[in-house]
């Protein structure tokens, strides 16, 4: 019979309850398992890279959260909040404060919120404006941790899994439903301020207004002032009422309003109350001075005076969510009123105002009417409004032209399945949401035939991940593969590979060694791929430790120096960065391995610890000299390996590493197995001896190498379903024989392949390479022969175990296999 193969994986790992459904498309494309392994858009699957250690959270006792800011896709920070405080990182570090950011303390100074001063040897950061109030005042100043930069917020560990984010060019907007609005503005790299919402115009009126009479008279004339913002045309609030008292005003004895100009006004508004006493105001005129005449104008009520509305004050009153829309800023669900939503003026994010009679352009506020009660806990601008809630999903429909208006709201249910409090995601035109009571997540976009949004059910194929479980944090990552990353409540990560139009929907599930369990996740663009960086639960020593992770890119096209493949790993590089930083070798007369050398560096390079390493002069054939003595920080003695090349005799090298056998800064791993692959070999995997083991925050290799990966193993398996036919015949119940699989892989190194994980054969890879050379990577059909033995399913499971990248684009088993497919 024909070989049987399978070309694509992009169904992901699919439930047990479909192994018998081979009638099913997700069948043919599906895995029984995909650990470790991401699936590709493009239907291959790859083991996912490693982590890379970025530091622990301030406190690991607590709970600790990670948010995206994203400015651009080059000015973007994970944030990391914890009780009281956040912090920010930047492309795999955390955002450092020098002297030139904070200079020694002034008394003479005046400070403003933001500002960062040195005193005591300790960094302070500006919570209040103070001039000559010296720091420890905790009323002024917030003391940092060493040199990383943080800023103070009001938010409790408790409060942490309740706050909502959104966000606008340079500033977070943040709710929480026991917290005032606030909002996170950046000004520099380590200049952010928090601040609480300031709702109304951001246009103060007019100061000092009167009004003066030129008749005699009894009535009293009662007016009101706003002004106009000369850029945005805001509209301030107005000014309390002033009066005159007189007669009837005319042309020649007007009554004469006065004021002093607002900077940044182009005009103002004089309102005038329509019968006085009646307290109602209209409008009488505009002005772009600071004077107005009423000659008895007679103001029109189909203008009065906008209202600043308030709508978040008092206990209870408090939006849990937040969103934009239309150029508005949306609001909804406190606690006293679950289902209101409230918005900003179109355009004017802070500005609550309405107007008498309303305009298109004033704030909103409405509230759902439904079977239940329709708690609003997610906020998503797409084509319409879509508005989550605990009972279904609605969508504001607005006027005829799906503009929200005051006056055209239409809100309508689209569908009752119900939404948890998790923040929504959106990819494309179409937003995910995990589902009410939080084990079921589903998509749901607009449908034009239909006129209506409808979704799915996009844990369908891959139940047995969710069952008696949550989602508690998830993030998306669009490039390189569309992948949701989700983090379930038992700490177990799982990505989705989502790309809707494509058809391609498949789920792959991870984990990580020393018990890591994933608490919170944050995907951010840097450089030309989504970072994804995640808080992980390790127990280290028998304690509990949070560390902030980032996940390395597989885009690489050096192994030995970007290729990672070990979690909370950190890296050593012993390779000469500046090239005005030669090395000139001397003092040679045999030039061979039985004596002594000079060796000079241009700059500070070594020292007494420098004893025992390695300095290897990279040319035609690489020059590796041990040094045996220190001399001076730019001067030791070495002895070389072999025959010093004429090329480095005399000759100054910028070209150079140095190779060590102790790498330090691994406290953070403290007393974990380590995987290591070194100058592009693989030295332990953390499984087969030898083993390496963290001991006083360092390890000991055997040998000496320039550059150094290293960190906790992982394993990745990857196992096909049982072959089977989509009609009805089936070969489940046939006896199948594979004695050997041919692979598809795409730059690969280091595969383990059988039938099952018990009875794995290792596909021996290295062929042509040169003496000392890394194995090169394969790209191509590889053959594995398994020890063969008749049974049922014809699966192949295939599993990396090394600090590797494996790429499996098809699987072909050859054998005899049961049945006729």
């Amino acid at each position: 019979m024909a070989d049987i193969i399978q070309r694509s994986f992009s169904g992901g790992e699919i439930a047990p309850s479909l192994w018998a459904r081979a009638d099913q498309s997700k069948y043919a494309n599906g895995l029984r398992t995909c650990r470790n392994f991401v699936v590709h858009k493009h239907g291959g699957v790859s083991n996912r890279a490693g982590t890379g250690f970025v530091s622990e959270v301030k406190d690991s006792t607590k709970v600790t959260i990670l948010v995206p800011f994203r400015f651009s896709n080059t000015q973007t920070y994970a944030m990391e909040f914890g009780d009281g405080y956040v912090r920010f990182i930047r492309d795999g570090g955390q955002l450092i404060v020098t002297d030139g950011d904070a200079p020694a303390y002034s008394g003479a100074t005046s400070y403003i919120v933001g500002d960062l001063v040195t005193d005591g040897g300790i960094r302070y950061y500006c919570v209040a404006a103070t001039t000559g109030n010296a720091p420890p005042n905790v009323t002024y100043w917030y003391p940092l941790v060493g040199d990383v930069y943080e800023i103070p917020t009001p938010y409790t560990e408790a409060d942490l899994g309740g706050l909502r984010f959104t966000q606008s060019i340079d500033v977070v907007s943040i709710v929480h439903p026991s917290h005032d609005p606030m909002d996170l503005s950046r000004y520099g790299n380590v200049r952010w301020t928090l601040t609480t919402t300031d709702f109304g115009p951001t246009i103060a009126p007019p100061t000092s207004p009167a009004a003066a009479n030129g008749t005699a008279g009894t009535t009293v004339w009662r007016y009101k002032i706003t002004s106009t913002d000369s850029e945005t045309g805001e509209e301030s609030e107005p000014t309390p009422s002033f009066s005159c008292t007189g007669g009837t005003p005319t042309s020649a004895a007007p009554n004469v309003i006065t004021w002093t100009a607002e900077p940044n006004a182009s005009q103002y508004t004089i309102y005038k109350e329509l019968i006085p006493g009646n307290g109602v105001y209209g409008a009488a005129g505009l002005a772009s001075g600071t004077t107005f005449n009423d000659i008895n104008i007679v103001a029109t009520s189909s203008q009065q005076p906008p209202v600043n509305k308030q709508p978040f004050t008092g206990v209870g009153n408090k939006p849990s969510v937040i969103a934009y829309y239309q150029g508005r800023r949306v609001y909804g669900a406190t606690n006293n009123n679950p289902e209101q939503i409230n918005t900003s003026k179109s355009g004017l994010f802070n500005n609550m105002s309405i107007s008498t009679p309303l305009r298109s352009d004033d704030a909103v506020t409405f509230s759902l009417a439904g079977d239940s009660v329709n708690r609003v806990v997610g906020l998503v601008g797409l084509r319409k409004l879509v508005l989550l809630t605990e009972a279904g999903e609605w969508s504001v429909e607005g006027d005829s032209s799906g503009i929200l208006t005051p006056e055209s709201i239409n809100p309508t249910q689209q569908s009752f399945n119900g939404a948890a409090n998790i923040h929504p995601i959106v990819i494309g035109n179409e937003v995910l949401y995990v589902q009410a009571r939080g084990g079921v997540i589903r998509n749901l976009g607009y449908e034009f035939t239909s006129d209506g949004y409808k979704g799915d059910d996009v844990t369908l194929y891959a139940t047995h991940l969710f069952r008696g479980r949550s989602v508690v944090d998830w993030t998306y990552a669009q490039i390189p593969d569309s992948t949701v990353w989700v983090c379930m409540d038992d700490g177990a990560l799982l990505g989705l590979t989502y790309i809707k139009s494509q058809q391609v929907w498949g789920w792959h599930r991870h984990d990580t060694a020393a018990d890591g369990v994933v608490e919170s996740l944050c995907a951010i663009p840097e450089s030309s791929e989504d970072a994804l960086y995640m808080i992980v639960n390790r127990l280290i020593g028998g304690v509990e430790k949070r560390y902030i992770e980032r996940m390395h890119s597989r885009n690489f096209t050096n192994i030995t120096t970007d290729a990672i493949f070990v979690d909370s790993s950190l890296m050593y590089d012993g390779t000469n960065l500046n090239i005005m930083n030669t090395m000139t070798l001397t003092g040679g007369t045999l030039w061979d391995n039985t004596e002594d050398l000079m060796l000079d560096s241009v700059s500070s390079t070594f020292s007494a610890g420098s004893v025992g390493n390695r300095v290897v002069l990279v040319g035609s054939v690489n020059q590796k000299l041990d040094i045996v003595t220190y001399v001076s920080p730019t001067q030791v003695i070495v002895r070389s390996i072999n025959d010093v090349g004429v090329e480095f005799r005399g000759i100054a090298i910028s070209d150079w590493s140095m190779a060590v056998d102790v790498v330090a800064g691994l406290s953070h791993l403290e007393g974990q197995v380590v995987s290591v692959l070194a100058d592009g070999n693989v030295v332990s995997n953390g499984v087969d001896a030898p083993l390496f083991v963290v001991t006083g925050g360092q390890v000991n290799l055997s040998n000496l190498y320039s550059i150094i990966h290293m960190g906790l193993p992982i394993e990745a398996d990857v196992e096909t379903l049982d072959l089977d036919g989509a009609d009805q015949r089936t070969a489940l119940n046939k006896e199948s024989l594979v004695s050997r699989v041919d692979l598809m892989v795409e730059s690969s190194r280091g595969v383990w392949v059988g039938p099952d994980s018990d009875h794995l054969t290792e596909y021996k890879q290295r062929s042509t390479e040169n003496y000392n050379e890394t194995t090169r990577l394969v790209t191509g059909v590889i053959s594995v022969a398994m020890n063969a033995s008749y049974g049922k399913g014809g699966r192949v499971f295939i599993r990396q175990r090394d600090p590797l990248p494996l790429t499996v684009l098809a699987a072909i088993p050859v054998g005899r296999l049961g049945g006729t497919l």
